[in-house]
């Protein structure tokens, strides 16, 4: 009787904490279009039975998902180190958008093989790289017809 009561507790416990535990939103979430975006989870462990592609690079791993599954992804990895999204196909709104959002942050901007890469800061976000002695945690490449957008910095290329 009292190993039952035990166990009850401690499931009861199990369903308490799974249900409180802290659902994240994608970064760049506010910036999709379903149809054209795919996210890039940069982390060093994955759940195998994840609905993504997964790429071992080094000691890490990419896992790359559409849009409509990006959140349920980002949920089940545990070790998040980055995350990128791609926008092919994007209209003028939003890329004004994207810049809007970044106007005011931007640290460096320069162009290298036709591709335009602005290197910003937003103090919202956690994670900061350096770069020219400056802290960087948003990179965003615009080239052709796709943006690529990187937190804290573009690791799937561009």
């Amino acid at each position: 009787m009292k190993f039952t009561k035990i166990r009850f507790l401690l499931f009861c416990l199990i369903v308490i904490s799974v249900s409180i535990l802290p659902i994240t939103k994608p970064i760049f979430s506010k910036f999709k279009d379903i149809e054209n975006t795919t996210y890039f989870f940069y982390s060093n462990d994955f759940v195998n039975d994840i609905n993504a592609n997964v790429i071992r690079s080094g000691n890490s791993f990419i896992i790359s998902c559409d849009a409509s599954l990006a959140s349920k992804v980002k949920n089940s990895l545990c070790d998040i180190l980055g995350e990128s999204v791609r926008i092919r196909n994007y209209t003028n709104q939003t890329l004004n958008a994207i810049m809007q959002n970044y106007q005011n942050k931007i640290i460096k901007q320069e162009v290298i093989d036709n591709i335009e890469i602005f290197y910003c800061y937003d103090s919202s976000l956690e994670r900061c790289v350096y770069f020219s002695n400056s802290k960087i945690n948003v990179q965003i490449a615009v080239k052709d017809n796709e943006i690529n957008i990187g937190y804290p910095l573009i690791l799937n290329g561009y």
